[in-house]
C-alpha cells in the first residue's frame, strides 16, 4: 500500500508479477466514511492507516471501477504475514471491520 487517502479510499501497489507493478486509486467496496474535514472523517482515515501500517502484504479483491475510475475492493490483512494465501484465509476484512467498528455505513452506489 502507498497511501491512505481517507477511510474508504487507498492508493496501492498492486504486484502483477514479471516485476510489473500498477498503481491505482481503490474505493472500499459497500462503505462509506465520514470527510476529512469531519472530526469522524479523520478517525476513520486515523484507523485504517494504523491498521495496515505494519503489513508488508494486503490482499485485494475487485471487480470493476465506481464512476470516478477507482477500483472497488475487498480488502483483506493479516499482522505480520507476508503470504498472500494466509492472508486470504485468515485475515481481517477490513471493509467490515470498519463498519462493526462504527467508523463507516454501507453503502451500495
Amino acid at each position: 500500500m502507498r497511501r491512505v487517502i481517507d477511510g474508504d479510499t487507498l492508493d496501492v501497489v498492486i504486484d502483477l508479477g514479471l516485476g510489473q507493478r500498477a498503481f491505482p486509486r481503490l474505493r472500499l467496496r459497500g462503505v462509506d466514511t465520514p470527510e476529512l474535514y469531519t472530526g469522524a472523517g479523520r478517525r476513520a482515515r486515523e484507523f485504517v492507516e494504523a491498521r495496515l501500517a505494519v503489513d508488508d502484504m494486503i490482499v485485494v479483491a475487485t471487480r470493476r471501477t465506481d464512476t470516478y475510475g477507482r477500483y472497488l475492493g475487498d480488502v483483506r490483512y493479516l499482522g505480520g504475514s507476508s503470504d498472500a494465501g494466509q492472508v486470504v484465509a485468515k485475515g481481517v476484512y477490513l471493509n467490515r471491520e470498519l463498519l462493526e467498528e462504527g467508523l463507516a455505513r454501507r453503502y451500495l452506489g
